[in-house]
């Protein structure tokens, strides 16, 4: 262990790294600013929904009063159910939205068997009545057809009383969450809530007229659209920054390493003792998945030795709603 403490590593010279430092630093600051601007551009969405959806502001060309009408006359539940295994692919409703399950978790944790699951149709709503108080609800939209947990209520909009695209974003208001809440009663625990569904379909609420309706959905998508967009902006300058530094670093690393320990070999191996890591609990649990990179073999002040990245992981799932999906 001495031995290996007393090892050189590989560094730049101060020059080399004042210019990587401030290649990166920049590329921070560029993320960092559009960070700030997607932070913008949310805000400016949310304060639309709160003025538009409920009337305080109306778009020019629109004065007509609001009519109450009761949530059950514009949703009506419906309960259509898959009659093959596997026969769409299975979604989730979480509070960021309606999600494929098996690219949200990494892998499908809906019964192996999803014969009788509840079909969600493009334009279709869908909720959890445990967890509807927090915002957990979405309209279909990233595919035509999906299947659901028979624990999820999923509902058709009556598109004479209200237009899909503006109900997507008005059944998420501040308002109709406050609506879930008031009908919600806490549950077994602290996340779960039961929803009185006739309540809820009791209650009034006000709409406008079906070409305000549509009005307001241009304006919000619009927004949408331009969120869409400085996501994928961001995420473009992450992936920049990944590649200047595997540019500016990578090459650099590679080559001290190829001197002091010889070429990689290819593919790079490293034999782990499981019974040994667990003799000696390093870790307080198992690990299910085990991942080596950069590995080398090498030889320092005739002490021959191996060195790696060696990641263990263990995937833990919170269980809080339907299939334990949020």
């Amino acid at each position: 262990f001495s031995q290996f403490l007393e090892f050189m590593l590989p560094l730049p010279s101060i020059n080399e790294r004042t210019k990587i430092a401030t290649i990166l630093t920049t590329q921070d600051k560029v993320i960092e600013l559009k960070e700030k601007r997607l932070a913008g551009k949310q805000r400016q969405k949310k304060y639309l929904m709160q003025q538009l959806l409920t009337g305080k502001k109306r778009l020019p060309g629109f004065s007509e009063e609001w009519k109450k009408v009761k949530i059950g006359s514009f949703i009506k539940e419906i309960d259509e159910r898959s009659t093959v295994n596997n026969q769409y692919e299975i979604l989730s409703v979480t509070k960021n939205g309606m999600v494929f399950q098996s690219s949200h978790f990494n892998k499908q944790i809906a019964s192996e068997n999803n014969v009788g699951y509840k079909v969600v149709r493009r334009g279709n709503l869908a909720f959890s009545t445990m967890n509807l108080w927090m915002g957990s609800l979405d309209t279909l939209r990233i595919c035509d057809t999906g299947i659901v947990s028979p624990a999820y209520k999923v509902f058709e909009f009556n598109q004479s009383l209200i237009v899909v695209n503006f109900a997507e974003n008005y059944m998420k208001s501040a308002e109709m969450i406050w609506l879930y809440k008031a009908n919600s009663e806490q549950g077994a625990s602290i996340v779960r809530r039961n929803l009185d569904l006739q309540a809820l379909l009791n209650s009034e609420v006000a709409l406008p007229d079906i070409s305000e309706q549509t009005a307001i959905a241009e304006v919000l998508s619009a927004a949408d659209h331009e969120i869409d967009l400085l996501r994928q902006d961001i995420e473009q300058e992450k992936q920049k920054k990944k590649a200047l530094m595997q540019q500016q670093l990578g090459s650099f690393f590679r080559t001290e390493l190829t001197k002091a320990f010889g070429p990689e070999p290819e593919p790079a191996t490293l034999p782990i003792d499981r019974a040994y890591l667990a003799a000696t609990k390093l870790s307080a649990v198992d690990f299910t998945e085990c991942t080596v990179t950069d590995f080398h073999e090498g030889e320092h002040k005739g002490l021959r030795f191996s060195a790696a990245n060696v990641e263990l992981r263990r995937t833990v799932e919170e269980k809080s709603g339907p299939d334990n999906d949020n």
